[in-house]
């Protein structure tokens, strides 16, 4: 049984950005220990509905999704695994990472905010999510790999958009421990 299932909905308008988005993955350290859980389509479910079949079909200890738009770091499999294989059996695995907003028509992104997850402690205790300087902190989500069982037992709603934010809202409560993978400063998503 695989450590991780990825999880990645994708079109097929989408297929170079899923394909260089494989390479990268393959290309990494230690991915022989992941499953990559793909589903393509022509626009035919809601985005939460996939992420639910894919879940579903997923055999990992731990399931993170990933756009197949997304990018990762190179050391991201390396991370994420080492975190998980630091506690024992631990709910979710924070990372950090970077969020480019495009402007339309422009070459390059017009604004990059930072994002962290965070479970306990500032801005966690009624927020689901606040903008502090220029990092978005947030309950963890998608990104984030959770446990098997708890990812399987919280689906998204049939949403095209949005469906990441119910996820987190009904995941937040049923997380106990965490462990945030580390990163040397270097965002891994």
């Amino acid at each position: 049984m695989p450590i991780l299932s990825l999880c990645i909905p994708s079109l097929l308008e989408r297929s170079d950005s899923l394909e260089r988005l494989i390479t990268s993955i393959h290309a990494q350290p230690r991915s022989a220990e992941v499953e990559l859980v793909i589903g393509i389509d022509d626009r035919d479910a809601p985005t939460g509905t996939k992420r639910n079949q894919l879940v579903a079909w997923a055999t990992g200890d731990y399931i993170a999704h990933v756009d197949d738009d997304d990018s990762v770091s190179p050391h991201y499999l390396e991370r994420v695994l080492a975190a998980i294989e630091s506690m024992a059996h631990v709910d979710v695995v924070l990372v950090r990472g970077v969020r480019e907003i495009p402007l339309e028509g422009a070459p390059r992104p017009h604004h990059v905010t930072a994002f962290d997850f965070r479970l306990r402690g500032r801005y966690t205790d009624h927020r689901d999510s606040v903008m502090d300087g220029r990092t978005f902190w947030q309950w963890p989500n998608h990104l984030c790999p959770v446990r098997a069982p708890l990812a399987k037992s919280t689906p998204f709603p049939d949403l095209t958009r949005g469906e990441d934010l119910v996820y987190k809202r009904a995941l937040f409560p049923k997380l106990r421990t965490w462990v945030r993978a580390r990163d040397d400063g270097e965002p891994l998503y």
